[in-house]
């Protein structure tokens, strides 16, 4: 005689699995904003004054939003042939969590979205003659010593580099080329696929006041500076994958489970002035 399904135990199993792929999911989207910001716990949710030693003055943070996406198990879903599919969505679940915040990261280091609001008055990310800088493309040592220098002058350093994934392999090729006789420059460069749909599709969620840019101009547009120093995330939940209690009414329709991965935070602009966008 078959022995009967003990529904806990498998329950129990798939409460495991579904964590580990939803947080699969979620880092695996993540990875194209490493290096682009640094992660700060807060409280907070309304959003926090920071005040800066260095100058006296204040920057105000945004509030902070509580993103999440639920998902449901029915009974079917704890036999082998349904536990696949159950798995894949919740791999797709976290990656669109952690899609959606590096969008959002993005925004604000392409300078998208204005989050920059130092004592009650709200800015642009990048000034002209400032921190942004027209007739400057990538296209040499040259380039590269001008970048060193304003942020030096602006008390900085050249840490990272961020390109648009068209110049990646010829930003890296300029890199390789130049570090025995320029110090100071990284390693590598930074790129996103989704930096370049920002920048020429938009977004009516993440940037709604922002118009997007011919590819030829985008494809032209780079980023340096001590980027974790200039933009954050401001956390007050991190990433948490939660097992919900069933109700009665529920477990008469079949359902045994459901898991819910959230979020929440808000990504800011922390001293513009340790970045700069330089434009063909």
């Amino acid at each position: 005689m078959e022995k009967p399904m003990d529904i806990e135990e498998k329950v129990a199993e798939l409460d495991t699995l579904a964590r580990a792929k939803m947080m699969e999911g979620y880092e695996n989207a993540m990875e194209t904003v490493a290096g682009l910001f640094t992660t700060i716990s807060t409280a907070l949710v309304d959003g926090e004054r920071v005040p800066d030693m260095d100058t006296g003055h204040y920057v105000d943070t945004p509030k902070t939003q509580e993103w999440g996406i639920t998902i449901s198990a029915e009974k079917e879903t704890i036999s082998p042939g349904r536990k696949e599919k159950f798995l894949k969505s919740c791999n797709e679940c976290g990656w669109k969590i952690g899609y959606n915040k590096a969008k959002r990261i993005l925004a604000t280091v392409l300078g998208l979205t204005r989050t920059f609001t130092l004592d009650g008055v709200t800015y642009d990310t990048y000034q002209p003659s400032i921190n942004e800088f027209a007739g400057r493309p990538l296209e040499g040592i040259d380039s590269l010593r001008k970048a060193l220098e304003i942020l030096e002058d602006k008390g900085s350093f050249l840490k990272q580099i961020f390109v648009l994934p068209a110049r990646l392999f010829y930003a890296r090729r300029i890199l390789q080329s130049v570090r025995p006789y320029l110090a100071g420059l990284p390693n590598d460069a930074l790129t996103s696929p989704i930096a370049y749909q920002l920048l020429v599709h938009g977004s009516d969620t993440f940037a709604p006041d922002f118009k997007p840019l011919p590819p030829s101009d985008v494809n032209e547009m780079w980023f340096a500076g001590d980027f974790q120093e200039a933009f954050c995330y401001m956390e007050t939940q991190p990433v948490t994958v939660t097992h919900i209690k069933m109700d009665e009414k529920e477990c008469e329709q079949g359902i045994v489970g459901r898991w819910k991965i959230s979020e929440r935070g808000v990504p800011a602009v922390m001293n513009p002035l340790k970045a700069c966008r330089f434009r063909k």
